[in-house]
């Protein structure tokens, strides 16, 4: 038996955003669908040969909620055939839905399959899923295990980094500058300059 391989075909992505700027008028469904729409006709694929759309947002509600990747694919006008599903592992989201699409192709389950994510902060800013309640997203059990210590996933990612430990997008980006020989600000701005390159 011949194993299988999973390759990335073709990258899109839009602009890198910022509170308030260009992007702010593009509802969340929207913007992943025109993203979705250019990916499948840059790499001049069918959008009905695709098996799988695994799409990230870590703040799913208001207008990114009840499954935005699902949304977007009806969006870009994919057929209703075509699956969506939306994913939150918070720092690790991205790598998660590629994690995915990728062993979904390796085993057999796809042969095409797309990796994506959306977050559209102007519109629904960050902590916007745990703040509209009712609760708290902890309960007791968990709360009790960590003695009440829980901090915001930006300070621990960086505690974690600070330890050694890997922790969230802090730690890839380190990772990066060790391998690019950049520093990070300058990593991360050619990045955006070369993939806003494709909408």
């Amino acid at each position: 038996m011949t194993q299988r391989e999973a390759v990335i075909v073709e990258a899109v992505r839009t602009a890198v955003g910022r509170r308030g700027g260009r992007l702010k008028d593009w509802h969340p469904v929207d913007l992943l669908a025109q993203t979705l729409s250019a990916l499948v006709q840059r790499s001049t694929i069918d959008s009905g040969v695709v098996e799988d759309v695994i799409v990230v947002c870590v703040s799913q509600v208001g207008e990114q909620s009840l499954n935005v990747g699902r949304n977007a694919v009806l969006a870009a006008g994919f057929p209703e055939t075509v699956p969506g599903t939306t994913v939150d592992r918070q720092c690790g989201s991205s790598q998660q839905a590629i994690h995915f699409a990728a062993q979904g192709v390796l085993s057999g389950a796809y042969d095409v399959a797309i990796a994506g994510g959306v977050e559209v902060m102007t519109r629904v800013p960050m902590g916007s899923s745990y703040m509209q309640g009712p609760g708290e997203p902890f309960g007791s059990q968990m709360l009790k295990r960590y003695d009440n210590g829980l901090v915001h996933q930006g300070i621990s990612a960086d505690l974690g980094h600070r330890s050694g430990r890997s922790a969230g997008t802090n730690s890839t980006s380190s990772a990066s500058r060790v391998i690019a020989g950049l520093p990070a600000r300058q990593q991360k701005d050619a990045s955006a300059v070369r993939s806003s390159l494709f909408l």
